[in-house]
Parts: structure tokens; C-alpha cells; sequence
């Protein structure tokens, strides 16, 4: 099979792939399956489809080579000879799809992948069995070229199209326009990209989900289109939503149907998944039968493709009971999306017979933190699978907003797939260190097991993981760094302290591998950030009881801690600012367009929106970077210092700072940024535990 000599080729090399041999066979199995054995020197995998051989490759490097294929630092070191397979290994899912991504997770991580960027995932994809995965990129051409033949001009078009980062969000009908200023190369090369994304999902075995339409029209449609009936969407977190086409009119199909007949001419893919949702967190439904507008959008899907299925999220109060309703089942995909936190399939009775996906979403807005439900995720979907009210849940799904963290995460709830029986928490986690760290050591193990207890242990209904108090915009009275995240502890934290501590006592054993650098850099920012919180309250109670030198010298040691916290970040590749910045540049062609590219990137991970909509979106993106932690968040904490310092000395009332305007003013700089580590990684680290550790 040369698609699987070729993947492992990409992963591993061309030796290693020459130690496999692959047999596609059919044993009628109702799901897919692949069986493992060794014959004279050579691993025999015998599978359903290319996909589940991949899984089989996969799960002999992981199970047997003791190898961790993974975004956040792989472990690939292994001996010779190869380990024996005793008899035959078989596994069959109990499961007909593994779904991939977030329409967010286009915005938060992948924005500004190339080609490399993306071989490497769609890899990751095959080695896990993800079989159905939303496909988004080069979809504003299908948007431009629908407005183009609907009238519109050029840049009117493009105008109606938001910048790269921000298109998401549009996709999911929430804005328009915000942050747009395209060329019009950008379309022709997302295109070609996509094509290249397409023809390897095919090779490999992967079902894009493409996209939808169920009425999304620009705000000034009706001015064009005198008499149509369009009902205006209102703002999404004080931007503008774009208006919605009455679903069930004349010119509601003409729409779709050029909608349809773009993407399949743009695209040229086979896939009968389509992905949209109405209403996705707000929306004006006056005056609507939404029983009616729901069979209209389903019909009109039907009609462009008759095996057509309509993928919706669960989120929010969406789908509601009309809506479930008014779907015909047999052509509807209900994604769960938050079901390790706040799953909805129980209070909805298995969405009333529809087929729905168990999804784990773990990550909000692509930020940093620490964050999971080990035992949910390894066994709660199986329960859900056995449960009478479950209806019909047909598998699992990645619905991360943001990717490239928490890797134990995502490499447990695909191993778990794969099983039909309870996984053993312990045992596999003993494996995993294994893996990820290439040897075990007992100090590791020690730190999982804390790790696994506390900051891996969340039960509780959290918008992902505890924020770090110096991405915080500064205030005396923070509870929480974004609108919505979490704002007290469910974990000890001196739980994480001494996985810092207790992960570091291997150093010296484990530093080869890359996996242990990046968990090491990880827990030790989070063990650093947690305890800023605790650094914050004694500068602002020093500065309530107006003790001037307790201010200074308690809001200094924070300081200190932001700077320190720069350090260690800068020392490791996975953490750099300067990396994200410099992607984003090289997919423009011209000073001006690199310019706008990089405001994209800057502009989502601080303020997000205007001045209106950042009131709400500002910080929500946020990231522990090296360079954007040094440049900007401790540039505002300093200046909030200083104005703090001056009302103490001169017994007045603070002077408001208008942080905006400084925020936005960093958004539009073009100051460059270290794209390779810096420092001495094992001195900073010790330096940290010995100076701020207690």
C-alpha cells in the first residue's frame, strides 16, 4: 500500500516503512478494524481501508516502539531489534466516525499554516483514524464568486469576506467585513491549497465536511435585491451579524443553488457532509416558522446532493426542540460538542433519534492553560455508547478550539476509540510517560499521577483551563483574564508546583527527549502563572491599605514574575511569538499585505474586534508566548504600576488609562520577533522553582 509507505515515510523514514506490510481485506466487520502480527522480521497489518491500516501502523509505534507522535514536542527514539508481536493484536472501533475540529480552531491555530504545516496534520489525522473532518480553507472564494455572479463587484465582494483570521466566525454567521483587505491573490492561493488538502484526505481515506448554506447574505443585500426577504441578524458581541435570506423563498434558492454549484466547481471533492448552523449563538428569529425554515434548508441541501447529511453543532440552546424536530434523521449529523464539561445528550434524550458524535471541545480560544477530564475522556464516551437513552451516537469527536496543547488530551480519547472496554487510567498513563519521555522515571510518574488528580481532574462546567493572571488586562478587582473564563481554582495549587518540581529532578535523563522539554515548560508555566495569582493579591492588598513600600516591593516581585515568565518561554520553539508572527508574513506577497497578515495575527490573540467589540472578545485569544508576554502584557501591568505608585504618593485617585488605545497601537506595529529559543532552558527553570516556588 503506497499510501501507508508513504505516510510512514513523511513521519518516520523510508527503512522503517519497509518494515511494514500492509493487506487491505473486508471481513464484513459493521465497523473498521485492523489486526497486528509479526512474520519473519516484519509487522503485518491487515485493515478495513487505508485509515484504519494507518491506525494499525500507529498503534504498534505507540504500544509496542514506545513512540509518541504528537504536536506538542514527539518522542521518535527507538531499539533494535523491533519488539515481537505475541500471536495478533485486534482492534475494531465501535465507532462509524472520528470528526476533527472547530470552525474556530481555523482561527486560533491554523490561520497561517503552509502546506508543510498542514502534510504534518493531515498525518496526525491518518495515524489517529480521524475519518470526517471540517474542511474550511479557500471557502471565501466560494463567497466571492457567489456575490460576483449575484452582481456584486470585486471589492465589494471581498469586502463582505473578513480578514483570514476573523472568517470563522463569519462562516458560523456570527460577523461580516471585520478585519477585511484581501487581494486578490489570496483567493487563488487558498484555493490551490485546499486542492492539495483535498487530494491528500482522499489518498489517506479522510471525508471532508464542507460547507452549507442556510442563509447568510451580506447587510446590504436587500438594497440589492429590492423586495427580497431578509431579517436582520442583530450584533454578535457588538459586531454586526450579516443579515439572513429567508429560507423557503425564490430567492433563497437561487442563492444556494449558485452557493452549491461554486463549491463543487471550486473544489471538485466528494463529500456529502455539509456543515452550517443558523442561529449559532444569537440571531433574530421574529417572525419565523422555524420548522419551516429548517426543512427548506434541508430540502435545498437534498436538492444539490441527495445522500446529502447536515452536520449541526450542539451549542448553546442549539439545535432546539423545533429544530430537532423538523430534521429528516436519516440525512442529519448532530455534533456534541462540549460533552466531557456540559454534555447536552441527556437532557436532549439522544437528540430524539438523530445520529450524533460524543465530542471532547478541552480548549477555549486556543490559550495556553493546563486543562482536562482524563477519566471522562478516556471512558465516558464508551458509556454514552451503551447508554438505552443514547439513541443513535455513531462516535467521537475533536472539537478544540484551538490546537498544539494538553497532547495527553488528545492522544488518550483516540486510543480510546479504539477500545470497547473501560480503559485503566493508570495503566495507560504509566505508558504514556513512557512514550512521551522515552524512559520512566519514578519522579515522572509521580508528577503525572499529581497531574492527573488536580490540574487533569476537572469535573466541574469550565470554559478550559485556568488563565494566567499576567495576560490579564490590569484592575484591582480580577477574577477572571477573558469574559468567560474560569475565576477560582478546582485544583490545589501546589499540586502543579511539585509536578514542576518533581518533573525537573529528570532533567539531566530526559532532557533528549522533546516531549518531556515541552511538558516540562508547560507545567512550569502553569505552576508560575497559578502562582501570580497569588502574587497579584498581595500587591493589591498592600495598595488598599495604602502601604506604599509593600506596593513597591510586592508589585515588583509580580514584575519579576511576568519577566521570568518571558524567559522561560523564550527557551522553548513550541512558545514564540516570534514564529506565529513570521508564518503569517510569509503567506503575503507584498510589504503592505504582509502588514496586514501579521495584524490579523496580532490582532486575535489581544483585542480580537474594534473598540466596541473588544469589550467583550479582548484577551479571549490570549497566549503565553515568549516576546508577546515580555512586550505586551508586562508593558501594561508596568504602566498600571506606575499610575497605581503616583496616586499613593500623592493620596490621589488612580488616573484612568486608555488601555485600547495602547493595545491597538501594538496590534499595528511590525516589530520583529525571535523565531528560534533562546537562554539556558534548565537554568531558568531552577532559577523560577528556587526563586518563586514555595
Amino acid at each position: 500500500m503506497k499510501e501507508i509507505k508513504s505516510l510512514i515515510s513523511r513521519v518516520l523514514d523510508v527503512d522503517t516503512a519497509s518494515k511494514f506490510a500492509i493487506h487491505l481485506e473486508d471481513r464484513k466487520t459493521a465497523h473498521d478494524y485492523f489486526e497486528l502480527s509479526t512474520i519473519e522480521n516484519q509487522i503485518q497489518v491487515k485493515a478495513s481501508n487505508v485509515l484504519a491500516a494507518a491506525s494499525g501502523v500507529h498503534w504498534y509505534m505507540k504500544h509496542y516502539l514506545n513512540m509518541n507522535i504528537t504536536w506538542c514536542g514527539s518522542q521518535k527514539q527507538t531499539k533494535e531489534p523491533w519488539p515481537v508481536i505475541d500471536g495478533t493484536v485486534y482492534k475494531e472501533t465501535p465507532y462509524t466516525y472520528k470528526y476533527y475540529l472547530n470552525y474556530c480552531t481555523y482561527g486560533y491555530s491554523m490561520v497561517f499554516w503552509d502546506w508543510e504545516r498542514w502534510e504534518q496534520e493531515l498525518d496526525w489525522m491518518a495515524l489517529n483514524g480521524i475519518n470526517l473532518v471540517l474542511s474550511l480553507v479557500g471557502h471565501e472564494e466560494v463567497w466571492r464568486q457567489t456575490l460576483l455572479e449575484l452582481g456584486y463587484t470585486n471589492e465589494e465582494a471581498k469586502a463582505f469576506i473578513c480578514g483570514p483570521a476573523f472568517m470563522p466566525w463569519q462562516w458560523m454567521q456570527n460577523i461580516e467585513g471585520w478585519g477585511s483587505e484581501h487581494t486578490d491573490h489570496w483567493f487563488s492561493e487558498r484555493v490551490a491549497l485546499a486542492k492539495k488538502i483535498h487530494e491528500r484526505m482522499k489518498e489517506l481515506g479522510i471525508t471532508p465536511a464542507m460547507q452549507g448554506y442556510s442563509g447568510m447574505i451580506p447587510k446590504n443585500f436587500k438594497t440589492k435585491y429590492q423586495g427580497s426577504h431578509t431579517l436582520d441578524q442583530g450584533l454578535w458581541c457588538d459586531l454586526d451579524r450579516p443579515d439572513l435570506l429567508i429560507p423557503g423563498t425564490a430567492i433563497f434558492e437561487q442563492v444556494a443553488e449558485i452557493f452549491y454549484r461554486k463549491q463543487k466547481e471550486i473544489f471538485e471533492v466528494e463529500s456529502h457532509f455539509y456543515c452550517t448552523d443558523p442561529f449559532h449563538e444569537g440571531g433574530n428569529r421574529a417572525g419565523l416558522d422555524i420548522k419551516d425554515c429548517i426543512q427548506s434548508i434541508q430540502q435545498t441541501m437534498l436538492a444539490h446532493d441527495k445522500q446529502a447529511i447536515w452536520v449541526l453543532q450542539s451549542w448553546g440552546e442549539n439545535p432546539d426542540d423545533v429544530t430537532l424536530s423538523a430534521l429528516d434523521k436519516s440525512h442529519s449529523l448532530i455534533l456534541d460538542l462540549w460533552c466531557e464539561s456540559a454534555p447536552t445528550w441527556k437532557a436532549r434524550k439522544g437528540f430524539n433519534g438523530i445520529p450524533w458524535l460524543w465530542c471532547v471541545l478541552g480548549n477555549f480560544g486556543g490559550k495556553n492553560g493546563i486543562y482536562g477530564n482524563l477519566q471522562a475522556t478516556a471512558n465516558a464516551h464508551l458509556e454514552a455508547c451503551g447508554h438505552p437513552e443514547s439513541g443513535q451516537m455513531l462516535g467521537i469527536g475533536m472539537t478544540m478550539e484551538g490546537i498544539e496543547n494538553n497532547p495527553v488530551v488528545w492522544d488518550l480519547l483516540c486510543d480510546s476509540s479504539w477500545d470497547k472496554e473501560e480503559v485503566r487510567l493508570d495503566e495507560w498513563l504509566e505508558a504514556y510517560i513512557i512514550r512521551r519521555y522515552g524512559q520512566p522515571t519514578e519522579a515522572a510518574t509521580q508528577a503525572w499521577q499529581l497531574l492527573k488528580e488536580s490540574i487533569y481532574n476537572c469535573t466541574r462546567r469550565q470554559e478550559g483551563g485556568m488563565e494566567s493572571i499576567f495576560c490579564a488586562r490590569p484592575r484591582l478587582d480580577i477574577d477572571s483574564v477573558s469574559t468567560w473564563g474560569p475565576k477560582n481554582y478546582y485544583y490545589p495549587i501546589q499540586d502543579v508546583v511539585l509536578a514542576s518540581e518533581l518533573l525537573f529532578k529528570g532533567y539531566d535523563i530526559l532532557k533528549g527527549s522533546e516531549g518531556y522539554l515541552y511538558d516540562m515548560v508547560d507545567v512550569t508555566r502553569q505552576a508560575l502563572s497559578d502562582l501570580g495569582r497569588i502574587q497579584y493579591a498581595k500587591w493589591v492588598e498592600a495598595f488598599k491599605m495604602r502601604d506604599l513600600e509593600g506596593f513597591k516591593r510586592e508589585s515588583n516581585k509580580f514584575l519579576e514574575m511576568i519577566f521570568k515568565m518571558d524567559e522561560l518561554l523564550s527557551a522553548h520553539p513550541d512558545f514564540l511569538l516570534g514564529t506565529y508572527l513570521a508564518n503569517a508574513r510569509s503567506l503575503g506577497q507584498t510589504e503592505a499585505e504582509q502588514d496586514y497578515l501579521e495584524w490579523n495575527g496580532r490582532t486575535i490573540i489581544t483585542l480580537w474586534a474594534n473598540e466596541a467589540g473588544s469589550k467583550s472578545l479582548r484577551d479571549y485569544a490570549h497566549r503565553q508566548w515568549g516576546g508577546l508576554t515580555q512586550d505586551f502584557y508586562s508593558r501594561r501591568w508596568k504602566k498600571y504600576f506606575e499610575v497605581l505608585q503616583e496616586a499613593l504618593m500623592t493620596n490621589m485617585l488612580e488616573v484612568e488609562i486608555d488601555w485600547y488605545a495602547m493595545e491597538e497601537e501594538w496590534t499595528n506595529s511590525h516589530n520583529v520577533y525571535p523565531i528560534k529559543p533562546r537562554g539556558d532552558l534548565k537554568g531558568i527553570i531552577e532559577s523560577i522553582q528556587q526563586n518563586y516556588f514555595y
